[in-house]
């Protein structure tokens, strides 16, 4: 059986904090693929939820070329849970274990990734 989250069928978790959970996962009725966000606490305190929301309301206003996108915020068994853009990119930690990056593939990317930063 699939595991779901708010409604939506995980396909892959892609990463884990300390503090949060980040799967890959498509919505069933239009087959979306999205990646959703949740707090990893079972019962998150409500500091930890406040701070969830301002997370995803500062992602959401953010207007950035190579910023993900934030879709809306929704919930599954009690914890918030981020819909965001999937446009099927890995996670720049699953990159650098995958192989090694030769020179003149990371300064490009090590760039691109500072001036993103610089925007936001």
């Amino acid at each position: 059986m699939a595991t779901t989250i708010a409604g939506y069928l995980v396909t892959e978790e892609i990463y884990e904090s300390a503090n949060s959970l980040i799967f890959r996962a498509h919505y069933p009725t239009d087959d979306r693929p999205v990646i959703l966000k949740m707090l990893k606490q079972a019962y998150p305190p409500p500091e930890k939820i406040a701070w969830f929301k301002r997370e995803f309301e500062l992602t959401r206003s953010l207007r950035l070329e190579g910023v993900i996108k934030a879709s809306h915020l929704t919930s599954d068994q009690d914890r918030p849970v981020m819909v965001l853009e999937d446009f099927g990119g890995t996670s720049l930690d699953l990159l650098m274990k995958a192989k090694r990056f030769p020179v003149a593939e990371f300064l490009p990317l090590a760039v691109r990734i500072a001036e993103i930063l610089g925007q936001v």
